[in-house]
């Protein structure tokens, strides 16, 4: 995954204004892979075989890519197609589904997808934990320009094992919104996290949202 540092701010900042065909987006794509020494996949294949017009065309038809704009019958892309192929991916490179990462880049605006670069696995976890539950994205306080969810500093934990040893545990609080925090026990989620599971754990946190609305006789 992309780490946000100034050098990666600065390569990217470089194309902002980018725009050109299928075939000039690949060829800028795998540049951009090679610039900021991100690998395209797990098997390291070069960036220049591995990207390609073809591959484009396919991410926009599964629509993990936005739709290009159209100058007559040319297909151009920009850099908004840029940040959402490294976000696409830094995803699939982690057993996302193709239709996973399009629900999660749908749900995100560019600034929004521009900060999950500098994000970890459980992080993106968390943020599609937040995208997939059933709050409307109008709701007060996550809007499109709402920051990701805050991270607080990990408090180290420890627990006893059922053979009397004892485990050490990370604890991360993410902030989903400004009331609602998640504690999550990092080495359990990096073992067992996937995006089944995230979305698993933001369909139950929004049943027991409308449960405790129904309850207090709120709007549901």
């Amino acid at each position: 995954m992309v780490t946000r540092s100034d050098e990666s701010k600065a390569v990217l900042g470089r194309h902002r204004n980018f725009s050109g065909t299928a075939e000039e987006f690949a060829e800028l794509a795998a540049v951009i892979f090679r610039d900021l020494g991100i690998p395209f996949d797990k098997d390291n294949r070069d960036p220049r075989q591995a990207i390609n017009e073809r591959l484009v065309r396919y991410y926009v038809q599964e629509g993990v890519l936005s739709p290009p704009e159209h100058l007559g019958r040319e297909a151009h892309f920009k850099y908004q197609h840029l940040i959402e192929f490294l976000v696409a991916r830094s995803l699939i490179n982690e057993r996302w589904t193709l239709a996973m990462v399009k629900q999660f880049i749908e749900a995100h605006n560019l600034a929004e997808l521009e900060a999950a670069l500098s994000m970890n696995q459980a992080q993106r976890l968390v943020r599609q934990f937040a995208a997939t539950s059933a709050m409307p994205m109008s709701e007060p306080g996550y809007g499109a320009s709402s920051p990701p969810p805050a991270v607080a500093p990990r408090v180290p934990a420890s627990e006893a094992t059922a053979s009397g040893t004892t485990r050490r545990r990370e604890i991360v609080r993410f902030e989903l919104m400004p009331w609602c925090h998640v504690d999550v026990d990092v080495n359990e989620l990096l073992r067992q996290g996937s995006p089944t599971i995230a979305q698993r754990l933001g369909a139950a946190l929004a049943q027991q949202l409308r449960d405790e609305i129904s309850k207090r006789g709120g709007r549901k």
